[in-house]
């Protein structure tokens, strides 16, 4: 997941409080309650209450002077996610009322607890289907976004042993009209004119026909695609008149009342250093709150009934405590002692035995740094940001599993002053996001790659302030300073498709979720859209393209509604020739071993005589409960869905085949129900847990040989895996072949293969963790890639004995699959392998270690490429892209955000590698990689490299010299191209190291084996480039030198015949005798007379074109 800001930012400024004395308007601390849709800013006397979406003020709760002068002014906010479940303590019960009103806490400066209690008709299941906001979960008992939603989704009207739970009250309901009414002043978005509620009621009548309609509101199909501009990743020019439509449509979203009430005031007699709260119930389904209170030397647990009074209160004593973290499954402290400054003590509260275990850490300059907030990232590692570094603590080994340092930020001394981090948070437990003073906020990747850094600080006119906290709430921005501002900037949605097709490059997609835009790029197609639909409350749950990015199936969760977009200026390509494709050793071994279900569409032409003039590329089906959608090639979609005909309703996965649209104009406005196109259904029973499941299409196809008695010999296009755990906790893989007629390309069979992994030893792969990718390539050999951040090999011998062996760790996130490679970013590398590699089955590059497969191609990339995180890659392996984050200004005030793309350059770094290992010859890379047109730059570079650094020994010298010495012998007088071009890019103190490296003793020499080359142009450009540096370094100019290449330039133009040709003649003697002028400026006793270059110049006539003077 990334986070990338969309084009404009909005700035408000809370209300004064009635108050001449103190105005109140710093703002301490906000929280983000995204489940009603809420956002909660505190100040020193007041909780001011503001609806997210669309963002509007809702409540200020005043607290009165006796309140401030009894309990002392607020200081912090806490609240409580009723999903965390914390080990052994509230993690008996499966009960969540999803209508029980929201609690949170303000600590105070005089060490109190206010309890508050939110109450709204907001709730989490109109929150996501009226307006949009899809749930955030911090809790790995839920192991997938989808599966959540689907959750609430499905949540009862009455109490059952779901653990969602949803019951409104229908006598309170029908009476009650929450909707509030409020009137802004036009000229001053603070000043409230009228704020009430609307006098007369009916029933609820219009409100429930407007959520209706933000429900389940029409798509049509009127919009027109529009491609993106050169390397610009989004087109504003078409935005002015969809955000005013966006914006009318946000106001007509409903705003909800709340109400906040104080349920109770704990005073405590110690200094509270942290605190969390936890949702527990008791047997009776009785909810209580589980407070935890951390002091300097001890550790207080309360538990709240549901009247707020004490049930229990318990005493766990540990010194020197700091911060309390929770791992989204146990209780943890950090301290430090006093006594020893590098020492850093991680304890874990093991509550059901009343122990903590701790482990001391040693870390050097520890007393330097100062520890901001542990977060996490899944129930694994403890994130602890300190000011200048991350530390990543692996709670299942107990030990320091990685240190970054953060990247100190550049700017101002004003800025530099207040370089301080103010706040920490995860995002959706993928992403790290910091707050600086000076209004810097950066975003981190999981394993501390800097994704982005934004200044948020330049849309405000007055910069004289400190900002002081950020909440996200959805992809919504939103931050406040110590002056009362809050500033809102919407983030895209981002998604990435078409991964696991090695035959096609990968799509990156940003989704615009305020004005419906969709922007989508690969190697293939870049080009930009709008969702067919007058609403902007759309949660896109998925988002797939397929193979050659024609196709693409969409899925609005909220409103149960799958969109089919097809790109009609684009056609699929055909599958490759099979006449030369290999024949699987071990095919006869892949027979039916399971009934299968299955079904064959016919492709007979529809002539029903529809005007195709009406179809611009939407289908549109409702009425679909769709979990995940997965692409096989270009033709064949995978969807998980609730099978409807199903009277279980248990869930089921179909395979549709899209060539019916492709080939059959009518049916494509004929076809009413999306699967009209299944031909294939697998069932899951309620017997099994599905872990996961998805689909690879292979880079090419293997014949594979049928034996159900007529031997039929059809091709393997791709796999469909699916992970599955029953209900004595067994866990076995179905792979299941893909396999289609090479005729017609039609799929003739599916071949299912299980795997028993219950087999492998407990501690190999914690499935529970959220499986990211299977990868069956081949017999008795799998890749896994784990929620942990491993890429695991599993095996299985003749004897059907399991073996686990992990490849990598701390793997970030896969960038590309294509024609049998995988390229990922493990830790800060960026990692390029063979999947043959990978497997153990090909060849390997030279003696490498086992878990390090292949040399990173690039090592440390904040370093290397300062700012610049991959998100595609060439297919080649030439360059990497990524997004720049820029800034759009008018009249020199900055108004908006401008992202573009980013290329580069790592095909260098891939023939280094191989160039020093000696077991590949230089023929045989020059072969694979001197077709690349950036080849000869590479070379260049590391020529470069290896003069500035030396970086490698002679025998790596040696070797990138034949293999310029070789293109040489290709392409003529390219290496001495070659070596101007390393000249120009070098200081001049090394110039003579790189002569002496090529051969020569002095510039002189080197300049007059450029002489002898016969091309005229190549001669008069390659002394024009190399000339200046010798000035600079002989501190002279060379006058006969001069006048020999002043010569030459005149004949090459006056033999063009072209201007162009004629013009950059003249434009190199302009620049020479730009640099005459400035050498004469410096070197006044040495100085050169430029007259006679005009003279030169006026003694040639030219016959097919005339110069001015």
């Amino acid at each position: 997941m990334h986070l990338w800001p969309v084009h404009t930012g909005q700035t408000f400024h809370i209300v004064e409080r009635n108050d001449q004395d103190d105005k109140d308007i710093t703002i301490i601390d906000t929280l983000a309650l995204q489940q009603i849709n809420t956002y909660i800013v505190l100040t020193k006397k007041r909780i001011l209450i503001y609806q997210g979406k669309p963002f509007v003020p809702v409540l200020i709760y005043d607290r009165s002077d006796e309140s401030l002068k009894q309990f002392g002014v607020n200081q912090k906010l806490y609240y409580n996610n009723p999903l965390q479940k914390v080990s052994a303590v509230n993690d008996n019960t499966d009960n969540l009322n999803l209508n029980e009103n929201c609690i949170f806490y303000v600590q105070t400066a005089d060490n109190c607890l206010l309890v508050y209690e939110i109450k709204t008709y907001k709730n989490w299941v109109n929150t996501f289907k009226i307006y949009g906001i899809e749930p955030r979960f911090d809790n790995e008992a839920i192991t997938t976004k989808q599966e959540y939603i689907s959750k609430i989704l499905s949540a009862q009207p009455a109490r059952s042993k779901s653990i969602f739970h949803l019951q409104i009250d229908k006598s309170i309901d029908s009476d009650i009209d929450d909707e509030l009414l409020t009137v802004f002043d036009l000229k001053n978005n603070v000043k409230i004119i009228q704020n009430g509620y609307i006098i007369e009621k009916g029933k609820n009548l219009v409100q429930i026909m407007k959520e209706m309609f933000f429900i389940k509101s029409t798509f049509h199909t009127n919009r027109k695609s529009k491609k993106i501009i050169k390397n610009n990743l989004v087109d504003h020019s078409n935005d002015d008149s969809k955000n005013q439509e966006a914006e009318q449509l946000a106001e007509e979203m409903p705003i909800k009342s709340c109400d906040v009430s104080l349920k109770t005031v704990l005073k405590f007699d110690n200094e509270i250093l942290d605190m969390k709260v936890f949702t527990k119930y008791t047997d009776s389904n009785v909810r209580q709150e589980l407070i935890y209170l951390l002091y300097t030397n001890e550790l207080c647990i309360l538990t709240l009934n549901t009247d707020y009074t004490l049930s229990s209160k318990h005493i766990v004593s540990n010194t020197n405590n700091y911060q309390l973290s929770f791992n989204g499954k146990d209780m943890f402290i950090a301290s430090f002692d006093e006594n020893k400054e590098n020492l850093l003590v991680i304890n874990k509260i093991d509550k059901k035995n009343n122990v903590i275990y701790s482990k001391d850490l040693i870390l050097d300059g520890l007393k330097d740094y100062k520890l901001i907030k542990i977060t996490n990232f899944k129930e694994r590692y403890l994130v602890l940001t300190f000011d200048k570094i991350l530390i990543y603590y692996d709670t299942f080994l107990n030990t320091i599993y990685s240190k970054i340092k953060l990247l100190p930020t550049t700017g101002l001394l004003s800025e530099l002053i207040r370089d301080k981090v103010v706040t920490v948070d995860s995002f959706d437990e993928e992403l790290l996001t910091l707050l600086k003073q000076n209004g810097k906020f950066q975003i981190y990747t999981q394993w501390g790659n800097l994704q982005t850094e934004i200044n948020i600080s330049k849309f405000t006119n007055n910069q004289n302030f400190n900002y002081t906290s950020f909440s996200i709430l959805d992809n919504l921005l939103i931050v406040s300073s110590d002056k009362g501002h809050i500033q809102l900037f919407d983030f895209y949605k981002q998604y990435k498709t078409s991964l696991t097709n090695f035959k096609s490059s990968s799509s990156y997609t940003l989704f615009n979720s305020k004005n419906n835009r969709i922007n989508s790029f690969s190697n293939n197609h870049s080009f930009q859209y709008y969702l067919p639909t007058n609403s902007i409350n759309n949660v896109i749950s998925q988002l797939k393209y397929n193979g050659d990015g024609k196709f693409c199936l969409l899925y609005i969760a909220n409103k149960n509604i799958v969109l089919l977009r097809e790109n009609v200026d684009q056609k699929i390509e055909k599958y490759p020739e099979i006449s030369n494709l290999p024949l699987l050793n071990d095919s006869k071994n892949y027979t039916s071993d399971h009934s299968v279900e299955m079904e064959v569409g016919s492709d007979a032409d529809n002539e029903d005589g529809l005007n195709m003039l009406e179809y611009d590329g939407w289908l549109v089906f409702d009425n679909m409960d769709v979990s995940q959608i997965e692409w096989v090639d270009n033709r064949y979609a995978f969807l998980q869905i609730n099978d409807l005909e199903n009277s279980n309703n248990e869930p089921s996965i179909v395979c549709l085949d899209l060539k019916k649209l492709d080939s059959n104009e009518g049916y494509r406005l004929s076809i009413v129900h999306l699967l009209e196109l299944r031909i294939w259904t697998y069932r899951i029973t309620n017997e099994d847990e599905v872990l996961y499941w998805g689909c690879n299409t292979f880079a090419n196809m293997v014949k594979f040989l049928k034996t159900d008695g007529d031997n039929k010999e059809l091709l393997k296009l791709g796999e469909f895996n699916v992970l599955l755990r029953n209900k004595n906790g067994d866990v076995r893989l179905e792979t299941i072949d893909v396999l289609i007629n090479g005729e017609d390309d039609q799929v003739r069979s599916f071949v299912r293969n299980t795997i028993d992994l219950s087999k492998l030893p407990e501690s190999s792969i914690s499935y529970e963790r959220n499986v990211k990718w299977i990868y069956h390539c081949y017999k008795g050999i799998i890749l896994v890639y784990t929620g942990d951040d491993e890429l695991h090999k599993i095996t299985v011998n003749q004897q059907n004995v399991l073996t686990s062996d992990i490849l990598y760790t701390k793997l970030e996130e896969i960038v590309e699959m294509y024609g049998n490679k995988i390229t990922f970013v493990r830790g800060s590398d960026l990692i390029s392998c063979d999947i043959d590699m990978l497997t153990g089955t090909g060849k390997f590059y030279g003696t490498i270690n086992k878990r390090e497969i292949i040399e990173p191609l690039l090592e440390q990339s904040l370093v290397t490429f300062p700012g610049e995180y991959p998100i595609m890659i060439d297919k080649n392996l030439v360059e990497f892209d990524s997004l720049k984050c820029n800034y759009s200004s008018n009249d020199d005030v900055v108004n908006g955000f401008k992202l573009t793309i980013s290329k580069n350059m790592i095909l260098d770094k891939i023939i280094g590698r191989l160039l020093k290992d000696t077991t590949n010859s230089v023929e045989s890379i020059s072969l694979k990689y001197s077709k690349s047109k950036y080849y000869q730059f590479c070379l260049e570079r590391l020529l470069c490299e290896n003069v500035v650094n030396k970086v490698y020994d002679e025998i790596y010298e040696k070797r990138v010299l034949e293999i310029i010495e070789l293109f040489d012998s290709v392409c003529a007088n390219s290496k001495l191209e070659l070596y101007v071009n390393c000249i120009r890019k070098i200081d001049y103190d090394q110039v003579f190291k790189l002569l002496k490296l090529i051969g020569y003793s002095s510039i002189d020499l080197f300049i007059t084996e450029i002489l002898k080359i016969d091309n005229l142009r190549q001669k008069c450009t390659l002394l024009s480039k190399i000339i200046i540096t010798k000035f600079n370094i002989d501190l002279k100019v060379d006058k006969n030198l001069l006048e020999i290449i002043i010569k030459l330039l005149l004949e090459n133009a006056n033999e063009t015949n072209t201007l162009e040709n004629v013009q950059n003649c003249y434009k190199i003697m302009h620049q020479l005798i730009t640099f005459i002028d400035k050498f004469n400026d410096e070197n006044e006793t040495s100085s050169i007379d430029k007259t006679f270059i005009i003279d030169l110049i006026k003694t040639v006539k030219y016959d097919h074109v005339t110069i001015s003077q």
